[in-house]
């Protein structure tokens, strides 16, 4: 049994006293932090990391600190003194930081901690130091560069913690939350924008990639009607078009043989919008089968909009018909050979309008004769959209559980 399952009640860890002790700072970060004629910000890090090493059961906080001044004529026994206390609401744990001149090494410094009070800690209240300034910029790069998603990098981190200081509630190092990773995964995405303003960082982004593929293009000697993977930009309602001359090419010589597939998602795109308001945003793809069997499904055109209506699920297909036509004439435009979606009616109808010019009317007469066996050419000729099987059994065993 742990020292901490010993002290463990039914609804607090009570009566545990915390040790005194030191730890030790490189004279690198010393010289970094401390050396100045103040103290750096990131003072607060390098001792709560210290404090941690004594005491892994208390998140502590600095109530005030206090350095020696470089040119002070006045006799001191400290250089550096700081309180901190534990930030649970029923633990009066506190510790006093410092260091003498005797302390400081050419190898490093000795940091000594005093600590008074115990440990009083009410099970499922969780407390986590705030990251810092210097903690959120590697943490910015670090989502930046891995792509890991917050919920992920909560849970790694969590695993890290030791089973003393999970119980106690000491989410240091952790976050209190997922929602606190969350906010700085969004943070480091805001740091890469162009712009603070979405729509002019988005245009910003457009040109630039219009640009590289001139220039590629200039190079290669070679033109194409279709720059750039950012088609359209759309701020009322909020809109984003992409696709490029490399998947119109591709849609064109694969639809006319096999299925296409259109769905959406709100989950995968966060957006806010100009008044800072965070939008319920949807992710539609126009997908492919891959040529070669085994490999993912190709996103030949992508929206990102707010507004889930015929309109703009028309007007972002029409958008991609008309590149079609600009790079292979519009005599040449191609008809799916099947559409399959999830029985979304926006979907369903904005697909018989754009491909096919015809109502939903149109469209279950037409049906109607396809399946008594009276359709004409003309009738299969059309662009016929598919239910996705998956959709229709999850659709069946749901209506099936009612009964």
């Amino acid at each position: 049994m742990s020292i901490l399952q010993s002290q463990l009640s039914c609804d607090a860890i009570t009566d545990l006293q915390p040790q005194s002790g030191c730890f030790t700072v490189s004279r690198s970060v010393w010289d970094l932090d401390f050396a100045g004629e103040k103290v750096a910000p990131s003072w607060v890090h390098t001792c709560a990391a210290g404090l941690s090493k004594v005491n892994q059961f208390c998140s502590f906080a600095f109530k005030r600190h206090w350095k020696k001044k470089i040119v002070s004529r006045k006799s001191s026994t400290y250089i550096f003194k700081a309180l901190a206390y534990c930030t649970f609401s029923s633990c009066n744990v506190s510790a006093m930081l410092s260091v003498k001149p005797c302390d400081v090494l050419n190898d490093g410094v000795t940091v000594h901690i005093e600590s008074s009070g115990s440990v009083c800690h009410t099970i499922g209240e969780k407390h986590a130091r705030q990251f810092s300034n210097c903690i959120r910029k590697d943490l910015y790069k670090h989502f930046q560069t891995t792509h890991v998603a917050p919920s992920k990098e909560y849970l790694n981190r969590l695993l890290q913690v030791t089973d003393e200081q999970f119980t106690a509630g000491n989410r240091d190092g952790v976050g209190a939350t997922s929602s606190v990773l969350k906010k700085i995964s969004s943070e480091a995405r805001l740091v890469q924008q162009e712009d603070s303003d979405l729509i002019t960082s988005l245009t910003i982004l457009r040109k630039k990639l219009i640009n590289d593929e001139v220039m590629a293009q200039a190079s290669n000697k070679k033109n194409t009607p279709i720059q750039g993977f950012i088609q359209c930009i759309q701020a009322h309602p909020f809109s984003v078009i992409c696709f490029n001359d490399t998947s119109v090419r591709l849609y064109h010589e694969m639809a006319k043989y096999g299925p296409l597939f259109c769905d959406a998602t709100g989950t995968i795109v966060s957006v806010r919008s100009m008044d800072d308001v965070k939008m319920t945003v949807y992710y539609y793809a126009i997908v492919i089968k891959h040529p070669v069997d085994g490999k993912a499904p190709i996103p030949v055109a992508e929206l990102i909009t707010n507004d889930h209506t015929v309109l703009s699920l028309s007007y972002f297909m029409e958008t991609f018909r008309r590149a079609e036509g600009l790079v292979f004439g519009f005599s040449s435009i191609t008809n799916p050979l099947q559409f399959i979606i999830d029985r979304s009616m926006v979907l369903l109808l904005s697909i018989l309008h754009v491909y096919n010019s015809e109502s939903l009317q149109d469209y279950l007469e037409r049906t109607f004769r396809i399946v008594t066996g009276s359709g004409t050419v003309k009738d299969f000729g059309k662009v016929s959209p598919h239910a996705c099987t998956s959709h229709v059994m999850h659709s069946a065993s749901k209506n099936c559980k009612k009964w």
